[in-house]
């Protein structure tokens, strides 16, 4: 029996920590070869993913520095989640130098330990988006000093079917702050917003339905590319899927109706619009014998 199991067991029974830790008991079960047997699993999924990343590239000498593979070895032995996996396994490609003393990646590797799972979902399908609509490769000019110009919408609806998240709006919004406000909080993405239809069309009139805008970040966008196994400085710093070796396996749908939110354009002449026609809905809905009356001031 491990240390930890019997300093649990003696204070309830292993009945009862199996009903508090669920299947997470599997990795005590009391021996540690149970931990051995769901850890070797689990790190195996990281190094195919890194391995796949590589490609022709890992049978060139290199070498991932040990301070950075001491949190794959931590970390990757509770990493159970197929995206999670390759996460990790695309930061561990990202991480192989030629020396072994470069670390950079040790940044990515607190991120990703830090990040709930559906912080890293939603990552995933913001930057994943920005790059398959920005034709994949998109300035470092633009993400450095105008971010703004890929501001994106996305709807509850959209998110909700690229999760198969089975739950009503109010749940998808739920779902969404909570993740943005972790991705925020890391600088992992800059401003952002999510609300339903009404307040979000007020201010973003492409926003047809409820759901969210959010804005890309350069420290967002380099855990990502790290994740895809690719340097953030590839063609002189610009973001670039050009020697992406292998796509990430998930079960996540791509995200097809996304929208770039031209934010400084056109934009208080679409409010002035959007806001006569609420406007004139609400006078028809509770006033309709002042139809004709629109011109009149009260």
């Amino acid at each position: 029996m491990d240390l930890i199991t019997g300093a649990m067991i003696a204070y309830i029974s292993k009945e009862g920590i199996n009903k508090l830790l669920g299947p997470t008991f599997d990795y005590m079960g009391g021996e540690l070869s149970n931990y051995a047997e769901k850890a070797h699993i689990n790190l195996g999924k990281i190094f195919k993913a890194a391995y796949e990343r590589l490609g022709d590239k890992i049978n060139k000498p290199g070498i991932v520095s040990p301070r950075v593979f001491k949190k794959f070895i931590s970390e990757g032995a509770y990493c159970e989640d197929a995206l999670l996996a390759e996460y990790w396994g695309g930061v561990m490609a990202s991480a192989r130098s030629d020396d072994g003393l470069e670390d950079q990646q040790l940044r990515m590797t607190k991120l990703l330990e830090s990040m709930t799972l559906s912080q890293i979902k939603t990552h995933y399908l913001i930057y994943s988006t920005i790059l398959k609509k920005s034709k994949a490769f998109i300035p470092y000019s633009t993400l450095k000093d105008h971010p703004h110009t890929l501001m994106l919408y996305i709807s509850c609806e959209e998110y909700a079917n690229a999760l198969s998240l089975d739950i009503d709006e109010d749940g998808v919004i739920q779902i969404l702050s909570h993740s943005l406000v972790g991705l925020y909080a890391d600088s992992l993405v800059e401003e952002w917003t999510c609300e339903r239809k009404m307040t979000l069309a007020y201010t973003y009139p492409a926003a047809k339905k409820s759901g969210l805008v959010v804005t890309p970040s350069m420290l967002g966008m380099e855990l990502f590319l790290s994740a895809c196994g690719l340097s953030f400085f590839t063609h002189g710093g610009s973001p670039s899927f050009d020697n992406l070796n292998s796509p990430m396996l998930t079960d996540i749908k791509s995200i097809e109706h996304a929208v770039f939110i031209n934010r400084f354009g056109d934009l208080k002449q679409k409010q002035e619009a959007y806001r006569e026609k609420v406007s004139i809905e609400f006078r028809s809905k509770y006033y309709p014998q002042g139809k004709n009356q629109k011109g009149r001031k009260s």
